[in-house]
């Protein structure tokens, strides 16, 4: 499996686990708009997780690349009739203390990733979705995924008590 797809399936348990309030959260490939709830058929209070290439990969000392990749939660909530329903923006609000603390189970290895960077909360209601009696928030991230095995490996020090690499006693202007 790649590590697109873990570092996504982790996301997605990792928010089933720690936001016991979501009836549902899932992966999502498509970009959301205001009609997507009737499409899905997501149960709500629910979350759409969805991950995308975000920059190129950069080469690591080490051989490895790091890839950055943009993360979207699209969370989805009844609006009850109110007209403006609190529950999206309070799970929303949870998933950014959630997301700030994870790496999402990968913190050595070929699956590690980087600490979550560029936190960011949205309201995406407008008069369209509460009109279909849905109340939207997203939270969006940035966060880099290790990809490949390291092909770099330093040499050993020197062994200074058997001989090995003395350091070079000091001068002054080559004297």
């Amino acid at each position: 499996m790649s590590n697109i797809v873990t570092f996504w399936d982790a996301i997605v348990e990792e928010i089933k686990t720690r936001v016991p309030a979501l009836k549902e959260v899932r992966k999502y490939a498509n970009e959301f708009d205001e009609g997507e709830k009737g499409r899905i058929g997501i149960k709500t209070p629910g979350a759409l997780v969805s991950v995308t290439g975000n920059g190129i990969a950069t080469k690591l000392s080490d051989g490895r690349l790091k890839l950055a990749v943009a993360v979207a939660v699209a969370v989805i909530a009844e609006d009850r009739g109110k007209g403006v329903d609190t529950t999206a923006a309070e799970i929303a609000e949870s998933l950014v203390v959630v997301i700030h603390e994870n790496r999402f189970h990968a913190e050595e290895g070929p699956t590690a990733r980087t600490d979550p960077d560029q936190i960011s909360i949205l309201n995406y209601n407008s008069e369209k979705t509460l009109a279909r009696g849905l109340s939207v928030w997203g939270v969006g991230w940035e966060q880099a995924i290790i990809l490949g095995t390291a092909s770099y490996v330093p040499p050993p020090s020197p062994d200074v008590q058997n001989g090995g690499y003395q350091p070079a006693a000091p001068t002054v202007d080559g004297l």
